[in-house]
């Protein structure tokens, strides 16, 4: 065929190392390749990883409103929707300003001068996107990446440490729902603007930015809606208009189920496969899984196939030793080896190494493999290899796009050649495929994307901008090409292929684990078989998918900002992978305090920590249910001596959980003094688990016991926490109450929407309970130290009455009170469970008794 070079050898690659540029970056040194993969009879064995759809759903603007003044750079869009939104912008109190230049040099010039004239830059308008240019090359193609994502580079990094409280949009016209439902006349590469937003947001996490999706609306009505978007606080990082109708996004998780229905696509002896970047990392992987004997394989790389390697070098496995080996051939060769110049040498014998070791199983396994040196991003070359493949076979069956380079580095420090090369090998290539390939034959095509786009990682915004890009090309051409199976599979990392160990530390520390290579596998050889086509944009692997809330009826997320009552501020990335919050603590700002005092001084109570601790969990971790809370504990605790207290929420998700769940730690902490006041770990799962039955033993000799008296002489706590209806039973096994539910707006600001989590008045009902036990069986009071475990069943809510069961445990002591208990709703079921909590026992404490004044009570509410 032609096009296709011969091998290099060793003492080629030393000297294409000479010849590299002076001071030019060494790249980063990877291991030494795994072992062979154990094959498709291994994928066949190994588990199932996650796998997730994404779904527009209906997402009205809800959110605080935000007062505007200062200076607003309008970048591009049409002159018809500036004409309408300068004078909105100018009566809402900001100075707008025009700025249409991409070329980089006059477009920071431009900024520059804008703050010269009137201030600092207080919100950015991105609105290329707006065009609808006509591409037809490739040329087009780049041009159009270059205006509608170098510019918000160039822009970007123009603003530099003012990104830390702008308000950016960016806008696009891809059909309202980022050409997922709907489809618009924008442009595809406008899209990656996603991408970049969502990595810039973990950069700058005190930031506001979306980008805004618009279909057929006037150039008016977009003016409007970008006004009103920049005017309002709202947790979705991207939104779209359908007409008037305003969507975000969902991810789903679906599982993939085999029916007779299924398209049935198992690759055949006869396909011919094309794939870029298939002789190394995950690419080859899953070729290796799909591959059948006689099957012809054509593997395009940006170097030639490489040689058998220099008996020198060949028989050492060690870095080091490697790194010696060349040390001594470069200074044979006759001169003094640079450091970065072994670096790239031992690069790229270990790259040698993997390619040849993937081209062995190919070949192994019965391929017809065919190794192609082609630059993808070139369209004549790239072009010419395609159309010469179909001369010769007729046909091309599949297509895997794995084709990419990823130079991470933070916005700051980005260059914007970089940021282009790494669009460019992604894009070009992709670009060239949608015009050359012949959708009339070709059976699927897949596009392999990463989460990094589709949720953001810090320094990876020209990766997500092109891996966002492809996303939306994706869609568009499961439009065009109706008989073609389109997917692109937004990938979590791998333990294998181009994610650094950098990158899958940084992912884990959010709660994103690896993917094994076996399951990874698999996951993509029963998607090429049985997927619909409808399924076009994926996401695979396990994960806290994703940063966008869910809708009310979903069942699927608790994090909806809206629904999460206690919070008033939106989780941000903060150093070491941890998600924080800020919030103060006042009467004013939680009136429940005023309800929960201790000589005189109002104080959090525990259930509360524990509430505060799930909701924040849920909205940094959205995607999931929170349905249990572990091992809480007590340190300093949040006392308002004067009238607030000002904390941090801090959070952490572990690296390792058990299946089907994630783990975070969490710990309120008062920074002023520096010191913990609550710890805890938050389990989050894709689901809650049933409502059920449950046996509790009875207890032996219970006697009952007033409520009303209760709390007027045995508690401290106010109306809001009087919630016991009644104690039915008490003994030295334990106790028996009726309890009543809450809701939010009776411990909030009245009509606060949203719901409970927990409910923390009923978590605070056994602590209450557990002091009247003390008082009644020990004549001490006890105050609680410790939840072991709380648990919640069941997805409907809570009903307003239920039953309490508290049972002691033997690990009571004189000094403790140790318990388990349990909420069933009128059916018998266990619908709020609490195990092994200790209150702490104290004669001193007995002095809280009645401090609230007489109790007020709420009118009994009788189970039926």
């Amino acid at each position: 065929m032609e096009g296709f070079t011969r091998s290099r050898t060793l003492s080629a690659i030393l000297n294409e190392v000479r010849a590299l540029a002076p001071g030019a970056a060494a790249p980063a040194v990877p291991a030494v390749p795994p072992p062979p993969s154990a094959g498709a009879e291994a994928a066949q064995a190994a588990p199932r990883i996650p796998r997730y759809v994404l779904k527009p759903q209906p997402a009205a603007l809800h959110g605080s409103s935000v007062s505007l003044s200062g200076l607003a750079l309008v970048l591009g869009g049409p002159d018809t929707v500036k004409r309408v939104l300068h004078p909105a912008l100018t009566a809402a109190g900001m100075t707008p300003v025009d700025i249409d230049s991409t070329a980089p040099d006059a477009l920071r010039l431009a900024i520059a001068q804008a703050r010269a004239a009137h201030g600092p830059v207080r919100a950015l308008l991105h609105l290329h996107g707006l065009h609808s240019p006509a591409v037809e090359t490739l040329d087009d193609w780049r041009d159009q990446y270059r205006r509608e994502l170098l510019s918000l580079f160039h822009a970007a990094q123009a603003l530099g440490g003012e990104l830390a409280q702008l308000r950016v949009l960016a806008a696009t016209r891809l059909g309202g729902t980022f050409g997922r439902d709907t489809i618009g006349p924008g442009s595809i590469t406008a899209g990656g603007v996603v991408g970049m937003l969502n990595c810039l947001r973990q950069e700058f996490p005190e930031s506001a930015m979306r980008a805004v999706d618009f279909d057929s609306q006037t150039d008016a009505q977009i003016a409007q809606l970008l006004l009103a978007e920049l005017q309002t606080e709202d947790a979705q990082p991207e939104a779209g208009y359908v007409g008037a109708e305003r969507h975000g996004a969902v991810t789903v998780e679906q599982p993939l189920v085999e029916s007779p229905f299924s398209p049935n696509r198992v690759p055949q002896a006869d396909w011919i496969v094309l794939a870029t970047g298939g002789a190394r990392g995950i690419t080859a992987e899953l070729l290796e899984e799909l591959v059948q004997p006689g099957m012809r394989l054509v593997l395009v790389g940006r170097s030639a196939e490489p040689a058998a390697e220099d008996p020198a070098s060949a028989a050492l496995e060690d870095p080091q030793q490697l790194r010696k080996a060349l040390i001594a051939m470069l200074a044979a060769a006759g001169g003094k080896p640079k450091p970065a110049e072994v670096d790239r040498a031992l690069a790229r014998l270990l790259a040698d190494r993997e390619i040849r070791a993937n081209l062995a199983r190919l070949r192994s396994a019965g391929a017809e493999v065919e190794y192609a040196a082609c630059d993808v991003r070139d369209e004549c070359a790239f072009g010419a290899l395609i159309d010469r493949l179909y001369e010769r076979h007729g046909r091309i069956d599949l297509v895997l796009h794995g084709a990419g380079v990823i130079e991470d580095r933070l916005l700051a420090d980005k260059t914007a050649e970089s940021f282009e090369r790494v669009l460019a090998t992604k894009l070009d290539p992709a670009f060239v495929l949608s015009r050359r390939l012949r959708p009339e034959s070709l059976k699927a095509i897949a596009f392999f994307t990463s989460v990094a786009g589709r949720y953001g990682n810090r320094g990876q915004t020209d990766y997500a901008a092109a891996n966002e890009t492809l996303n939306r090309l994706a869609w568009d051409l499961q439009r065009r090409w109706p008989e073609t199976r389109v997917v692109a599979i937004n990938w979590g990392p791998w333990d294998a292929g181009m994610a650094s160990e950098g990158v899958k530390r940084a992912f884990r520390e959010r709660g994103i684990e690896p993917i094994p290579v076996a399951a990874g596998r698999r996951l993509f050889r029963e998607e090429l078989a049985f997927a619909p086509r409808h399924d076009v944009e994926l996401v695979a692997g396990r994960g806290p998918w994703g940063q966008q809330p869910a809708p009310a009826d979903a069942g699927t997320a608790d994090a909806v900002a809206a629904e999460l009552p206690l919070l008033r501020g939106t989780p941000r990335l903060g150093p070491g992978g941890h998600m924080l919050l800020d919030h103060t603590f006042s009467v004013a700002s939680d009136p429940y305090l005023d309800d929960h005092r201790m000589d005189g001084k109002a104080v959090l109570p525990a259930a509360g920590a524990l509430e505060w601790m799930a909701q924040f969990a849920a909205a940094a971790w959205p995607g999931a249910q929170v349905a249990e809370i572990r091992d809480l504990r007590l340190f300093n605790g949040i006392v308002l001596d004067g009238d607030e207290v000002s904390v941090q929420l801090r959070a952490r998700a572990a690296t390792h959980s058990e299946p089907d769940a994630q783990s975070v730690s969490v710990e309120i902490l008062n920074p002023a003094r520096k010191l913990p006041c609550y710890r805890a770990t938050v389990v989050l799962r894709q689901r809650l688990p049933d409502a059920q039955l449950l046996a509790v033993t009875p207890l032996d000799t219970p006697q009952p016991f007033s409520a009303e008296e209760a709390y007027s002489t045995l508690l401290f706590h106010g109306p809001r926490f009087q919630l016991v209806t009644s104690i039915d039973g008490v003994d030295a096994a334990g106790l028996d109450a009726r309890v009543l539910s809450t809701m939010p707006a009776e411990w909030l600001a009245a009509g606060r929407p949203g719901s409970w989590l927990f409910d923390p008045g009923l978590v605070d009902v056994p602590p209450q309970m557990a002091l009247v036990w003390g008082r009644l069986q020990r004549q001490m009071s006890a105050l609680p130290s410790r939840f072991g475990s709380v648990r919640r069943y069941g997805a409907e809510p809570l009903p307003r009455s239920l039953r309490l069961a508290l049972r002691l445990r033997p690990a009571s002591q004189d000094a403790s009170v140790v318990y388990d208990a349990f909420y069933f709703d009128q059916a018998g079921r266990l619908r709020l469970e609490l195990r092994d909590c200790e209150s702490t026992l104290s004669a001193a404490l007995n002095r809280l008794g009645g401090q609230a004044g007489p109790a007020v009570r709420r009118a009994p509410e009788v189970l039926t």
